[in-house]
């Protein structure tokens, strides 16, 4: 039986090692566009079941970490509504869209439990 113990092809990169010459900074600045905070994160709060509000809510606890101006920003629950509704419909025209020219006989489609309206042609 061969012993795996020491190979001779190993390297020693672990002790090689050297942190980074400067130190990694405490802040980091990003440019967000303010009118599109919300379609931004509309798919994924919709994948995780976050609430509109839940998600105005962090949004606009982001926006107020970073020194920005909540009113210079389109952030509410209704937009929040909006964004998600327009987001799960560019979704849905893109499935749509990919799926099309390689539809099987049969087609079973399950969307995280909801209840998808029908879709003729598809």
């Amino acid at each position: 039986m061969p012993d795996h113990s020491s190979s001779d092809d190993s390297t020693d990169s672990d002790n090689d090692y050297q942190p980074p010459p400067q130190p990694i900074p405490e802040t980091v600045t990003l440019t967000l566009p303010r009118k599109d905070l919300l379609r931004g994160t509309a798919k994924l709060s919709t994948r995780c079941k976050i609430s509109h509000r839940v998600a105005t809510a962090v949004m606009a606890n982001f926006v107020k970490m970073g020194g920005g101006d909540l009113n210079t920003c389109s952030i509410s629950t209704s937009t929040s509504h909006r964004h998600r509704a327009q987001a799960l419909a560019e979704a849905k025209s893109h499935i749509m869209k990919e799926f099309t020219g390689s539809i099987p006989k049969h087609l079973v489609l399950h969307w995280d439990g909801k209840v998808i309206k029908y879709a003729p042609g598809f």
